[in-house]
């Protein structure tokens, strides 16, 4: 019996190792193409790493130069702050040099008008003295009477004029102590009475216990001597005039009431106003700068207090000031 053998391309051996030797091409392109993907996968890595990193060098680079011009931003807007400040400081300051200008201005005006006169009634009756002594002898009490009138006069204009001076000098001293307001209002209508007198008004005041507050005497004496002397010169004869001290839980409240000719609005508006002096005669003639209540303003402001005033035309007028009865209270600036 003849065995017939296959080719050996068609044997199982060779078959089994082109198998074998096939699943290893596989295998090896397969290696080949994950090798090639690792590569490519590590090399766009890389390019990403590298990418990445001048990203953020110029992110940090932007973020710096942003911060700088930030920083350059609020410093200009700072400038521009203070140079605005600085602008409106100034414009205020030359607001308020033009308005101290033009009270100077109304302020002198009013000194040089009301000194003139008083000076030329001296210096007529002076004269007179000197040369008419006949005249002088036949007309003795009333050229004293008017001689009297001019000294009272210069010396009132002389004293409103200290104490504008001293209320807009800088570096005067303002020196609060806690006293009794009773002595002082009682000085001060002594010094009025012979004014007082001479109208027949009768000053009415009833001291109040413990009355104290805590204030500048000199500056508070100006303001009652000034303000009282206003009650006499504006009340006609036989008026009255009644000085009240009511003290609240921080301040103590003085009210100055005469029954004489008042005022109006309009000259209530003007009473505490340097730009807007207005002179009003008294009810005997007397004569007035009408400084005196802008600088009693300013005195009672100064010492952290209120004035403000009621008043109907012949019916009489009601001054009211308050004053901090100690110290923790005056340091509120009303």
């Amino acid at each position: 019996m003849v065995t017939i053998l296959p080719p050996w391309w068609a044997t199982w051996y060779t078959r089994t190792l082109l198998t074998v030797i096939a699943v290893l091409i596989i295998i090896a392109l397969y290696n080949y193409r994950i090798r090639n993907i690792i590569k490519q996968k590590q090399k766009l890595e890389n390019i990403v790493s590298i990418r990445t990193a001048e990203l953020e060098t110029k992110n940090n680079e932007l973020f710096t130069k942003a911060e700088e011009l930030n920083n350059s931003n609020l410093l200009l807007e700072n400038q521009r702050r203070q140079v605005e400040k600085q602008s409106n400081e100034l414009q205020l300051k030359n607001e308020k040099l033009k308005e101290l200008n033009l009270v100077n201005e109304r302020i002198f005006s009013i000194i040089a008008h009301d000194i003139k006169n008083p000076f030329n009634a001296l210096l007529g009756f002076t004269e007179i003295l000197s040369e008419n002594s006949e005249e002088f002898t036949e007309n003795k009490d009333e050229i004293i009477k008017h001689i009297r009138t001019s000294i009272v006069r210069i010396l009132e204009l002389t004293e409103n004029l200290l104490m504008w001076s001293s209320s807009n000098l800088k570096g005067v001293d303002y020196n609060p102590t806690s006293y009794d307001l009773n002595e002082q209002i009682i000085k001060n209508i002594s010094f009025i009475k012979e004014n007082s007198n001479k109208k027949s008004i009768i000053i009415d005041f009833k001291p109040k216990n413990d009355a104290y507050v805590f204030a500048d005497y000199n500056m508070i004496d100006a303001v009652f001597r000034n303000i009282i002397s206003n009650a006499v010169k504006y009340s006609k004869l036989n008026d009255s005039i009644s000085i009240a001290i009511n003290k609240k839980e921080k301040e103590a409240i003085i009210s100055v009431k005469d029954t004489g000719i008042g005022m109006n609005n309009a000259e209530i508006e003007s009473l505490f106003k340097f730009e807007k002096v207005a002179r009003k005669v008294g009810t005997m003639g007397e004569q007035g700068s009408g400084l005196g209540l802008a600088i009693c303003y300013d005195f009672i402001i100064r010492n952290h207090g209120r004035i403000w005033v009621e008043s109907l035309p012949n019916i009489g007028t009601t001054f009211h000031i308050s004053l901090p009865i100690n110290n923790s209270t005056s340091t509120q600036i009303v």
